[in-house]
């Protein structure tokens, strides 16, 4: 009877083993059929990848040479990096080759824009002295008594019969210089105002190149009374030097003021590279 229930036991014993094999068997097999599903994926994803890069690498090398096209990718991982493109401060090695700030041209090495623009201006009329020499900011020079026939009263009068042909006239001046020569002198008249009001508000703008080559600029403004009969009355200049200009980065609108015996004015200007 005990051999029977022995027998038995090792009978039950081998199936239960037999059926634990089966189950690790199983869960092998599924975590075996996961990874190669996993590695076919991984290997399509490499394949086009490499393909996707091989096609750069063909559109690279239609602008560029394969030994830049390849040392820009090894240091950058891409063919687009937009370093590629700077062929003036990029060897074909992907080393950078451009000045320090401090060895930039003093010139600007392209052409260059130069807007200039009127804001307003304010004319306190009774203190225009019939001459004034040419002033700087800031001038506080005694205001010379007006002409007898130039009053205030007489000119309103004349204003309104319509026989006061005077006016304010504003005439930006550019002169440019390379290697302290000057270059060009160029003159726009921005405004002849002719309302006879006291004052302006508006925006006159000029535009002008400035060739590379040139190192260094002189914007002035400069303003004048013409009376009726075509006489200077008044006369008054301000003006801004920008030197080593091809250091200069692009400059965003530069507000001034000027201030002169009667007159205010305030104006700008912006120096960019051309895009």
């Amino acid at each position: 009877m005990k051999t029977r229930h022995l027998s038995r036991l090792l009978s039950c014993i081998a199936i239960a083993l037999a059926f634990t094999a089966c189950g690790d068997n199983a869960i092998e097999a599924e975590t075996e059929m996961q990874s190669e599903s996993f590695a076919a994926k991984g290997t399509a994803i490499d394949k086009l990848d490499k393909q996707l890069d091989r096609i750069d690498y063909y559109t690279c090398t239609e602008k560029y040479s394969s030994v830049r096209c390849n040392s820009f990718y090894a240091k950058y991982g891409s063919f687009e990096a937009k370093e590629i493109a700077d062929t003036l401060n990029y060897d074909d090695h992907a080393v950078y080759i451009g000045p320090d700030k401090e060895d930039l041209y003093e010139y600007i090495t392209e052409n260059w824009q130069l807007v200039m623009t009127l804001a307003n201006y304010i004319q306190i009329l009774d203190s225009i002295p019939p001459e004034n020499p040419d002033s700087t900011v800031s001038e506080t020079s005694e205001s010379a008594e007006p002409k007898d026939n130039d009053s205030a009263e007489n000119r309103a009068e004349e204003r309104a019969e319509g026989n006061d042909d005077s006016y304010m006239e504003f005439i930006f001046t550019v002169t440019a210089y390379s290697d302290g020569e000057e270059s060009f002198v160029r003159e726009f008249t921005v405004l002849q105002d002719t309302s006879g009001e006291a004052q302006w508000k508006g925006e006159e703008t000029v535009r002008t190149i400035i060739p590379r080559g040139t190192d260094e600029i002189q914007i002035c403004l400069e303003t004048s009374k013409i009376d009726d009969v075509g006489d200077e009355v008044f006369s008054a200049s301000d003006c801004i030097s920008l030197e080593t200009i091809g250091k200069l980065d692009s400059t965003t609108y530069e507000e001034m003021l000027s201030e002169w015996t009667g007159v205010n004015a305030v104006w700008g200007w912006a120096l960019s590279p051309i895009n």
